[in-house]
């Protein structure tokens, strides 16, 4: 099994040969490190995209056998994560009143929660940049 670094070097080692695309981050770095933490094919819908309101996210993570859980979004690893990314899953986690998000491109990780209120107003799509509890580089 993978760790964080051994990921990352793998990436790197990917960066140099290809383009990291999303489906390479996903299968490369993300579901691999799913995988370590914990997660199985039993508690993750992997390896096809998950449909919710207008769109899809890559991955969807059932908790405890319930009818709550994450949503994944995978972005290309070659370009920074851009706000409208953001934007987008924050939109999914409210339209399906999903309460945790991941935004991951295998550089920089983004945790959201649905539930953070914002002084913006709801319409405007900077307000949905609220939802943002932690950014890490990975």
């Amino acid at each position: 099994m993978y760790n964080i670094k051994d990921l990352n070097e793998k990436l790197d080692i990917l960066g140099q040969r290809m383009k990291l695309g999303e489906g390479t981050i996903k299968t490369e770095f993300v579901i691999p490190f799913l995988k370590r933490i914990g997660y199985t094919e039993k508690t993750c819908l992997y390896f096809y995209e998950y449909k919710c309101c207008e769109g899809r996210v890559d991955i969807y993570i059932e908790l405890n056998d319930c009818n709550e859980g994450i949503y994944v979004a995978v972005k290309n690893g070659d370009v920074p994560v851009k706000n409208k990314d953001i934007k987008q899953i924050a939109k999914y986690l409210n339209d399906e009143n999903i309460k945790w998000g991941i935004l991951i491109n295998g550089r920089k990780c983004y945790l959201l929660n649905r539930e953070i209120l914002s002084e913006k107003y709801v319409d405007n799509g900077d307000a949905l940049l609220d939802k943002v509890v932690l950014t890490c580089d990975l």
